[in-house]
């Protein structure tokens, strides 16, 4: 095993090849006191491996050593793994000295490992554990912004299922951010909709679906040669709110589909869903541009109406999603020849924005997106209407360009239905369109919100590809 320069019945101290530290993620100790952890991986020529949680500020200390090289590491903590016969060992920044250097750590330096897979792993490391998680059969439409108003401490005597639609999931693709020690897949994420966002715990087969996989291994392999990357397309996602046994509330989902093509929007099922709660930092949603800008403190943003007012206000966006039609034909350029010769950036200028023709405004940008030969032609908008999702804006001598992270073209037969659900989107997350309904006045930060006793159809779904309808009628 590493080799341990010095051991006490809680002390330890260890050297080892520095392989991989894997982003903080967020836990609570006993008494639900807000933690962040992240996992160090260390090998050495016993061919073990050696793993250690890194909690609070003690991650400061790790952050910027070097993948390979040796390292020590003097005043972890050692206890016993109750679930099997392994160690869990700590580091906190109050105990915990990092030293570079000496004849071990520099012998570990040169020593050849590509991957921490070719050794046997010698600790326990901290894993939630996890209950199976039921999904199927009748669930509440609900959206980001109202599981975020959720209290961890909401008495729940059972699960709760709520479905959300036209979501993007942002998820870490590292080895050790995506599974537990035991191998099974476990992902701490970021969901993203019309109403903002809030943190999941992805568990079971939607690890797998986020990817865009169909199996546990395909997510393995390519997380190991660096290809692994979450789904750009908006999806459907099923989960549960359940109390754990510390008494905690946790959001997690288990089952992602990417959502159907053909759908019904409704400003009022979509208020219903939002309840009392209120609009949140990082949504995800179609707009015109001329609601779209970028911040040089937010990034990018979207104006919301402020009711009563004619004023707007800023709301963060983690993207957007814009309506164009192309004018002139797309312009293909090779990023660089000879370090990536698949590497293409497509630029398409003098775009019109057709949501904004809805305002009585003629409105063209630019569009700037990076592709390879395999997705080109649908980054190549030339005279083609699309839908486009957008990461920036970037103005300059009045000129408008946009940074495009995914395009799925609109054939023309489609194009009134897509702008009509676009428009019902984006008015009722940034105007007062469906502000009306009546059934809106429940705050989804009390129990009753969750129950499905009471609820009117609308927002109940069947399966995972179902949208909300409207509480009276359809709009």
């Amino acid at each position: 095993m590493l080799k341990m320069i010095r051991q006490a019945s809680t002390t330890l101290d260890v050297c080892g090849k520095f392989m991989e530290l894997s982003e903080q993620k967020e836990t609570t100790d006993k008494k639900q006191n807000k933690l962040m952890v992240a996992e160090l991986v260390l090998v050495d020529d016993s061919h073990h491996s050696f793993r250690v949680s890194i909690w609070g500020d003690a991650y400061n200390l790790l952050k910027d050593v070097s993948r390979g090289e040796g390292i020590s590491l003097f005043g972890l903590s050692a206890m016993k793994d109750s679930r099997d016969d392994g160690f869990k060992v700590n580091a906190w920044h109050s105990s915990l000295h990092v030293i570079l250097g000496g004849d071990r750590a520099d012998s570990l330096t040169q020593m050849a490992a590509s991957s921490t897979n070719e050794f046997v792993p010698a600790t326990s490391t901290f894993t939630p554990q996890i209950e199976l998680v039921e999904v199927q059969g009748e669930a509440l439409h609900s959206c980001a912004a109202a599981l975020a108003e959720v209290p961890n401490d909401m008495p729940f005597l059972n699960d709760k299922k709520f479905q959300l639609n036209r979501c993007l999931i942002e998820a870490p693709i590292s080895r050790g951010a995506i599974t537990t020690e035991k191998g099974d897949l476990y992902i701490r994420a970021t969901l993203h909709d019309w109403s903002g966002s809030v943190e999941v715990e992805v568990v079971e087969d939607a690890c797998v679906q986020l990817f865009g996989c169909k199996t546990k291994s395909q997510v393995l392999a390519a997380c190991d040669d660096g290809t692994l990357s979450t789904q750009l397309k908006r999806v459907n996602v099923r989960g549960v709110l359940r109390q754990d046994t510390k008494g905690k509330v946790r959001k997690f989902v288990a089952q992602i589909k990417v959502s159907p093509e053909s759908c019904t929007i409704s400003a009022r099922a979509m208020r219903s869903s939002l309840g009392l709660a209120q609009p949140v930092t990082g949504v995800v949603l179609a707009a015109p541009i001329t609601r779209v800008a970028q911040n040089p403190m937010h990034g990018l943003t979207v104006r919301v109406d402020t009711r009563g007012s004619a004023e707007t206000q800023l709301l963060g966006a983690h993207r957007v999603l814009l309506l164009v039609q192309g004018t002139t034909k797309s312009s293909v350029e090779r990023v660089n020849e000879k370090d990536d010769p698949d590497a293409f950036c497509v630029t398409s200028s003098n775009v019109k924005c057709l949501l904004d023709e809805g305002l009585g405004q003629e409105v063209h940008l630019e569009l700037r997106g990076y592709c390879d030969m395999d997705t080109m032609l649908d980054f190549r908008l030339d005279m083609e209407t699309a839908i486009v999702m957008v990461s920036s804006l970037e103005s300059e001598g009045g000129r408008c360009a946009a940074a495009v992270e995914w395009v799925r073209k609109i054939e023309p037969h489609n194009l009134g239905q897509m702008r009509a659900l676009l428009d019902i989107e984006w008015k009722t997350a940034l105007t007062d369109l469906g502000a009306d309904v009546l059934d809106s006045q429940m705050s989804p930060a009390r129990p009753e919100y969750w129950e499905s006793d009471g609820q009117p159809p609308a927002r109940k779904a069947r399966r995972v590809d179902s949208d909300a309808k409207s509480p009276s009628r359809a709009l």
